[in-house]
């Protein structure tokens, strides 16, 4: 039986279990293949990504759609130096849809450092203010120049004069007096907890012979 590929639309002869088995038919497996791969794809920016293998700009298999408009419609490549703007007629700017809209009345072609300026307008570069703890200073700072947990301040020498925190210490609980297990002896040790049961003077009758029971084990 003969049928014609999807892809590259050729004739070629199949059986008959073949063809009532899909409804799509390809000649070989390279085009089942490219009938695998998506011409559309959308990359993590939100821009939208075509697939032109043979482009010199090309990664991975694709390029960006509006730079290639850009290209079809000025019948030239684009240089390194330059960016292809999204105006936003249909949407505004910073929204995902507008850079999705690669009609050629929203595209505008620019080099670099006039876009860089385009965009850099309207935003607040110099951070937020922020009150000294020891002279309430008011100077600017960036989030990420501060640090979660410290007292901000002005320069060094407020930095010096800051009060000093005082780190939590162990309090004594005070001392008793203990009869070694052994020997008898008295003792005055800390206060020690509940759950220890014997007391000793001295390492030696902490270790020694009388202090086993009868399997060889420390009491």
């Amino acid at each position: 039986m003969k049928t014609i590929c999807m892809i590259c639309h050729k004739i070629f002869q199949t059986t008959n279990s073949r063809y009532k088995r899909s409804k799509k038919h390809f000649c070989s497996s390279t085009c089942f293949g490219l009938s695998r791969i998506k011409k559309v794809r959308i990359n993590t920016a939100g821009y939208i990504l075509i697939y032109k293998p043979n482009h010199p700009e090309a990664i991975q298999n694709y390029i960006l759609e509006h730079r290639y408009i850009i290209e079809q419609h000025i019948n030239r490549p684009l240089k390194k130096n330059e960016v292809v703007h999204h105006k936003g007629i249909k949407y505004p700017i910073g929204s995902i849809e507008n850079k999705q809209d690669n009609r050629i009345e929203n595209l505008e072609l620019l080099i670099k450092y006039k876009h860089d300026r385009f965009h850099s307008t309207g935003r607040n570069h110099g951070g937020h203010t922020i009150t000294c703890y020891m002279c309430g200073k008011i100077i600017k700072r960036n989030p990420s120049q501060e640090k979660i947990g410290r007292r901000q301040v002005c320069s060094v020498e407020c930095r010096i004069k800051l009060p000093r925190i005082k780190k939590y210490r162990k309090v004594n609980t005070g001392k008793q007096k203990y009869k070694c297990a052994i020997c008898n002896k008295e003792i005055i040790r800390y206060k020690e907890s509940k759950f220890v049961k014997n007391h000793y003077c001295s390492k030696k009758c902490k270790y020694s012979k009388i202090n086993r029971n009868k399997l060889g084990q420390f009491i």
